[in-house]
């Protein structure tokens, strides 16, 4: 069997048809699985998926009595996969058409351990927008990973990784619990680290689904800082047990840094710092030696003083790029506010 397609499905009644579709009707000649695991669901997911099974037999599901995260849905389903690769699609994201073929083309010809793709993005149901980590197509040293844009393309979305089924065995992320998108960033992380070959492949055939209900948007700014506290204790044991050299982990360590940052000016944006867990976190983060002196204090300022955090947005983003993210970030707020009341 090629590939192995995992699916968690929770309350995703307003796009499972579509996701379910895009992979079904692949032009494909070979087997493929779907394993979906609905995380108990409370709206038709689960209905939608038996029904779908009943003129799909590729299509495995597991039914959860409770809710158990992303992550371990993720995980039982690797747990229980044939296929020779693994592939993540979100039930509310969807593959293009072709998409198999044309990995399965590459996976045949180089054998990797891993295949990365480019991807699409599509916010609030408007024109789909190619994100493009990288333009060229190749195997690439690991000590590579300080080009800026493969480190980019690697420690995005899984959906845009293809991997052999074995390098998913016993992943530190199948057996913690998350109550956010963290674990995809430490998915990337880990495989990253157990891969010996890794292919970039150009081409886009996934489109993230960018909606209201997505989790990356319903989550709360102060929660995604706090869930880092668990994240960066388990990176510093995935670079023990990999031995990874220090380059690398300084790479992984700067983009936390200013995930944290940024995520702190976001909460003083919505009002929500004075619920992150600021004493933990930088406890944890002064547990790493190269994080000492300047690197440390600039996490403490972000997270202690709006002006510092604020400065950090502008800096990142340009002066009048972030005036405009702080504008759209206020005017989605209020769309929101509204549509609550």
């Amino acid at each position: 069997m090629k590939f192995s397609i995992i699916v968690p499905v929770y309350n995703a009644e307003p796009f499972l048809l579509k996701c379910l579709n895009s992979i079904f009707n692949q032009k494909f000649n070979y087997n493929f699985e779907v394993i979906a695991i609905n995380d108990a669901s409370t709206d038709n997911s689960l209905n939608i998926l038996k029904k779908y099974k009943k003129n799909e037999n590729r299509l495995v599901i597991i039914d959860q009595s409770s809710n158990t995260g992303q992550a371990l849905a993720r995980a039982k389903g690797m747990k229980i996969a044939q296929g020779d690769y693994i592939m993540h699609v979100d039930a509310d994201d969807w593959l293009l058409e072709s998409a198999f073929e044309e990995i399965h083309k590459r996976i045949e010809k180089y054998n990797p351990d891993v295949l990365i793709l480019n991807t699409y993005v599509q916010n609030e149901g408007k024109e789909k927008v190619l994100r493009e980590y990288f333009n060229f197509e190749g195997f690439f040293k690991k000590d590579d990973l300080d080009n800026n844009k493969v480190q980019a393309a690697f420690y995005q979305h899984s959906g845009t990784k293809v991997v052999k089924r074995e390098i998913t065995n016993d992943l530190i992320v199948n057996s913690d619990q998350f109550e956010t998108t963290a674990e995809d960033f430490l998915y990337c992380i880990e495989i990253f680290f157990k891969s010996k070959n890794i292919y970039l492949f150009p081409q886009a055939y996934y489109v993230i689904n960018i909606h209201g209900n997505s989790l990356t948007q319903i989550t709360e700014n102060y929660k995604k800082i706090n869930n880092q506290i668990l994240l960066i204790k388990l990176i510093k044991i995935l670079f023990s047990r990999y031995k990874s050299n220090n380059a690398i982990n300084n790479d992984i360590l700067i983009h936390q840094e200013r995930a944290i940052m940024h995520n702190a000016a976001l909460s003083w944006l919505d009002g929500s710092n004075n619920k992150i867990k600021k004493k933990e976190i930088i406890e944890v983060f002064n547990s790493f030696p190269e994080l000492k002196g300047e690197r440390i204090e600039n996490i403490k300022k972000c997270l202690t003083s709006r002006k510092k955090a604020l400065h950090f947005l502008s800096s990142r983003l340009g002066f009048l790029p972030a005036v405009l993210f702080v504008i759209k970030f206020f005017t989605l707020n209020l769309l929101k506010k509204i549509k609550g009341e």
